[in-house]
């Protein structure tokens, strides 16, 4: 992940987000849920959902401006939690503020958006989705993150190359 290399902690970041692969495809509704994590969910919740998988916390020096630091993204700024939890056997990170699920980061190996487009196929499939209003387009080097603010969700397509390889969700 082109995004991430310059950053010293790069190999965990990587194995966070990359994971050891998903046991399932992902439902994700944007501002709303990933699989079944919903946002403002309570954490104990959450891992009941998930089937109480191994979940990492991040240690606060690790976690302060998590997104921003290593995807180096203003953007990321509106991201709000004090603890952040990891399951690379998922790869789902939770973003948790006050004990409550306020985001959630997936790498898009597989997964359906919104019940309809299946992240397999590339950005372009979600671009016809949602369109082009109040989509902004971040570009770092030969990499792109597409922001839909108003909606709650960003993906990531590392190197330029139409793959979705991450999504992040938040509260609307």
């Amino acid at each position: 992940m082109g995004f991430l290399k310059s950053n010293k902690l790069f190999p965990v970041i990587l194995i966070l987000l990359m994971g050891t692969g998903s046991l399932y495809a992902y439902d994700i509704y944007s501002g709303k849920k990933v699989g079944p994590v919903k946002i403002d969910m309570p954490l104990s919740d959450a891992f009941r959902e998930l089937k109480n998988p191994v979940l990492k916390e991040l240690k606060e020096k690790d976690r302060e401006n998590f997104f921003a630091k290593i995807l180096q993204l203003p953007e990321a700024g509106m991201l709000h939690y004090n603890s952040l939890f990891y399951c690379p056997e998922l790869n789902i990170v939770l973003l948790v503020a006050n004990g409550k699920v306020s985001g959630l980061a997936v790498t898009a190996e597989e997964g359906m958006l919104e019940g309809v487009v299946d992240v397999k196929r590339g950005i372009e499939p979600v671009l016809v989705f949602y369109g082009k209003a109040g989509m902004t387009i971040v570009k770092k080097n030969e990499h792109r993150v597409y922001v839909y603010k108003e909606r709650g969700i960003m993906f990531f397509d590392d190197n330029s190359n139409g793959s979705v390889d991450m999504i992040i969700i938040w509260k609307k």
